[in-house]
């Protein structure tokens, strides 16, 4: 049996559900069951329409008084998240429905005033309630974490428990994924921690994620229920999820990381991830109106109640709205770090992904406005268009090509055939009319030419596919209808029919012979280079933090001593001009040299001042080598002119950590909170800077005194 353990931090569990009867218990489970009990579970049901997701949800309140249920319209996760969240911020005023307690049963609540999202009854167990006036005073939790969980994954029994510890300090703990497939065959889905080959704990900050990003090309990035976000900084960043789209977890984990200070990197596959089909991202199924959400299935009739098309529309819509939501978050922060560093690789995904709206005739959301901004954007970065393959399939020949291969496996279907082609024949007229008319009243939508799209070595591909090949056969038949042309098209597409089962024949003998040792043999080959790579990345960041400490060392021997000119006379212009002193301070600045001068030097390059100063008897230097190899070996040195001590300042007095920043020899050590037994880090005593400074009383006896200080880009 799991030991529980009781921690004074509260977090918030926020779970969306939505037609996942299958998994949900399984779900929950993981859920009431975690080693760390201090929880508050809001479960959110998102019209279901399957037959016990609902109750089983009622179920598990009944049994837990931890649990807090909502039943709401359908409006996709983005919504169900965001009640989740608002609860947790205290902006519903719940009303109690229910008058009285009875055992076993659930307690009622409505909504009063704020309810965008239509949330139709609150339950909550009669286990959490002593009597009938507790009713009246129920209100939301406080919380002090939130964890987002998808109904159909569930998460290791301690996942709660290894993130809780890590959270002190830090804004996001980020932990790793596992997939578990269920109906599929095969998936390349791999984590955003993988990717970035994240293979030790580790604490990043945010310039540390946005160069990660770059570095690796990044051209996405999501984050929702991959980790653990302290309520506070998510209150006072005021971010939720856009409503109503797919892929929320892109916008929210990109503003959610551009505005972090420190993550804890965690590396254990502490989240179940299912991969299976008729979810919302199906995975390798036939796609049908079951694949679109409730709130977006009254588009349907603007397609033609063509599913896929509908379903394509809904994902181009999304990374609309996601584009110009991120386009401009970035034009309010002003931050040229941040432009920079994901302008070039992330942002163009998301940029691409948007103007593909341009390929649909019907605009029933009306965000076509919004490829003005985007195109701009486009033409200024030299960013190409994408989605080559879905233009070509819903032109004519590949659209009717498509439509026949579909309807002749049947004589029921082959007489309806007809009637099918004259509806594409139609609908494909009246799409022109209207591409036509949207070009002329927004020049900004004409499509572009085939060549210029960045996808279109896709075409000669395309273009060998049987449907592209019937369906342009149909057509030149059709154009010579009224001389036989149909006749002529039913001899040369079973000459088609016939070369195309000839060479598929002959590959699915050839892969069924090699398909069973081939599929063994990659995974095991897989599983080695997974192993392999993060054998490296730990010998790789093991080897940096050696190098580091070895280019430290070499760095001190070679900076002992100062920079003269021939005649060993000090020039003082051109030693200003090599300490980096502003040509407008300068005249100032010079004064040091000739005066008794003291330098309080906090930043870690207190070796480099040092060089350019040791031979001034007049000047005294404070500096600060909480490492204690470089502290020895500087005291041993007998540095003239320099008092170093063996702590940093900082705030305030504590006890931190002192750790290298992975992968980056040139860049020093970074001071952190405590953190949770954080690897490659040591502790060291932190001194407050102005008790420090206060305490300095021969400071009154020098002439001049600077304070020499590194800025922080977080604040």
């Amino acid at each position: 049996m799991q030991k529980i353990i009781s921690i004074d931090k509260t977090v918030g569990v926020v779970i969306p559900i939505y037609n996942v009867e299958k998994y949900l218990k399984e779900c929950l489970d993981s859920v009431i069951n975690q080693s760390y009990a201090n929880l508050e579970i809001i479960l959110v049901n998102d019209g279901s329409t399957d037959e016990n997701s609902l109750n089983i949800a009622k179920e598990y309140t009944l049994k837990d008084k931890r649990i807090t249920l909502f039943d709401k319209k359908n409006g996709g996760q983005s919504t169900a998240r965001n009640v989740g969240i608002e609860y947790f911020s205290g902006e519903y005023k719940l009303k109690n429905k229910t008058q009285t307690i009875k055992e076993n049963s659930l307690i009622e609540f409505n909504i009063e005033g704020n309810n965008p999202y239509e949330i139709y009854t609150v339950y909550k167990s009669y286990k959490a309630f002593n009597d009938e006036k507790d009713l009246t005073k129920f209100t939301y939790p406080i919380i002090d974490y939130i964890i987002f969980l998808d109904s159909d994954d569930y998460w290791e029994l301690n996942c709660i428990e290894e993130c809780v510890p890590r959270m002190d300090g830090v804004d996001v703990v980020w932990f790793d994924v596992k997939t578990v497939l269920d109906g599929v065959n095969h998936c390349d889905w791999k984590s955003n921690i993988k990717w970035l080959n994240f293979s030790q704990e580790y604490i990043l900050d945010r310039n540390d994620w946005l160069k990660r990003m770059y570095d690796y090309k990044m051209r996405w990035f999501y984050f929702a229920w991959q980790g653990m976000v302290n309520f506070t900084f998510l209150k006072n960043i005021k971010l939720k999820f856009i409503n109503y789209i797919v892929q929320e977890d892109d916008y929210f984990g990109i503003l959610l990381f551009s505005q972090i200070k420190y993550c804890y990197i965690l590396p254990k596959e502490l989240y179940l991830y299912r991969i299976r089909p008729n979810s919302i991202m199906a995975y390798q199924t036939k796609i049908t109106a079951k694949n679109i959400p409730a709130f977006f299935k009254k588009n349907l009739e603007y397609f033609n109640n063509d599913a896929i098309l509908t379903r394509e529309y809904f994902h181009v819509t999304s990374h609309v709205q996601t584009c110009i939501a991120l386009l401009e978050f970035f034009k309010e922060q002003n931050d040229d770090i941040l432009n920079k560093s994901l302008f070039k690789y992330l942002l163009p995904t998301y940029i691409k992904n948007a103007y593909e709206i341009i390929h649909f005739s019907k605009d029933p959301l009306d965000l076509l406005s919004n490829v003005e901004i985007i195109k701009d954007l486009m033409d200024k970065n030299g960013i190409k268009p994408h989605g080559v393959e879905f233009r070509f399939k819903n032109e004519l020949p590949y659209a009717i090509g498509s439509t026949i291969l579909q309807n002749c496996k049947s004589f029921k279907k082959i007489c309806k055939l007809p009637r099918q082609i004259y509806k594409i024949l139609k609908q494909n007229k009246i799409n022109q009319k209207l591409f036509k008319a949207r070009v002329i009243e927004h020049p900004y939508t004409a499509l572009p030419e085939l060549y210029k799209y960045e996808d279109i070595a896709k075409i000669d591909r395309l273009k060998e596919h049987l449907s592209y090949k019937i369906g342009l056969t149909f057509l030149k038949g059709h154009k010579y209808r009224y001389f036989g042309g149909y006749l002529v098209f039913l001899f040369n597409s079973l000459k088609l029919f016939l070369n195309h089962h000839k060479k598929t024949d002959k590959k699915q003998v050839e892969l069924i012979k090699n398909d069973f040792f081939v599929a063994k043999l990659e995974q095991r080959l897989s599983h080695m280079h997974w192993e392999l790579t993060r054998t490296r990345e730990i010998l790789e960041q093991r080897l940096a933090n050696i190098n580091y400490e070895l280019y430290q060392l070499r760095l001190f021997e070679e900076q002992k001593y100062g920079k003269f000119n021939e005649n060993g006379i000090l020039n003082i212009n051109q030693l200003m001009d090599s300490m980096k002193i502003p040509v407008s301070m300068q005249n100032d600045f010079s004064k040091i040299f000739y005066k008794k001068s003291i330098i309080v030097d906090i930043t870690n390059d207190y070796l480099d001042l040092y060089n350019h100063l040791n031979k001034f008897d007049n000047i005294d230097i404070y500096a600060f080598e909480p490492n204690e190899a470089r502290f020895a070996l500087s005291q041993k040195e007998k540095l003239k002119n320099l008092k170093l001590f063996n702590f940093a300042l900082g705030d305030e007095s504590a006890i931190k950590r002192f750790l290298p920043v992975e992968g980056s020899p040139q860049k020093e050590y970074m001071l952190i909170p405590n953190f949770y037994n954080v690897p490659n880090s040591s502790l060291v005593n932190v001194v407050d800077i102005v008790q420090f400074l206060e305490n300095l009383g021969e400071i009154s006896e020098y002439d001049f005194s600077i304070l020499k200080l590194k800025l922080n880009f977080h604040n």
